[in-house]
């Protein structure tokens, strides 16, 4: 049945399992090729010898997102640092389209970014953003240290990613309703003072 939805030209978002570091190399492929791809990226600290420099990373490292009918995989399956995928002509898996919307928001906010380590929280309090670069976004919220995270899970790849959202952001919500969690081991955003 998902079969034949593909073959009459509706195109899914997959997930596509790419060698780490071979992302944006992929993405430039794809793109090239007339796929639509999304590759979300967030901001890095590195230290080198005394000095700290900022650099972007894939969110998820090892994955990356893209649109195309079943019938385009032998033609995606060729893009540079593509993972095989064991048996001849198995596709990718599909990622649901709310959440490719989600990932899409994300794209506009690299340096608020992270992903959630594991266990993932438990789930919080849904909330949409209502200004600023992610706009749209919802997702579940989550208090720490007196900084308001909105948590994206992406269950196609078994990941969440944490987006930074200061308060005045948010449409709908009383700072007193919002749960605190403690996690232990998040990155603090790179670059975001105080709201």
């Amino acid at each position: 049945m998902e079969e034949e939805a593909d073959r009459g030209g509706g195109r899914r978002w997959r997930v596509l399992r790419v060698h780490a570091g071979m992302e944006e190399r992929c993405e430039a492929y794809l793109e090239e090729e007339g796929v639509e791809v999304l590759l979300p990226m967030r901001v890095t600290v590195k230290q080198e010898d005394r000095r700290k420099r900022r650099a972007t990373a894939p969110l998820f490292p090892g994955y990356l997102f893209a649109h195309f009918d079943e019938w385009e995989w032998s033609e995606v399956s060729h893009a540079p640092g593509m993972v095989e995928r064991g048996g001849e002509g198995e596709a990718a898996v599909t990622v649901d389209p709310a959440e490719a919307a989600q990932l899409k928001v994300l794209r506009n906010a690299p340096e608020r970014l992270g992903v959630v380590g594991f266990p993932l929280p438990p789930p919080g309090g849904r909330i949409e953003v209502g200004s600023g670069p992610l706009q749209g976004l919802t997702g579940e919220v989550i208090g720490r240290r007196g900084r308001l995270y909105v948590v994206v899970r992406v269950t196609a790849v078994g990941q969440a990613a944490w987006a930074y959202v200061p308060v005045h952001e948010l449409v709908g919500v009383g700072v007193g309703a919002l749960p605190r969690v403690a996690l232990s081991g998040w990155p603090q955003p790179v670059g975001v003072g105080l709201p």
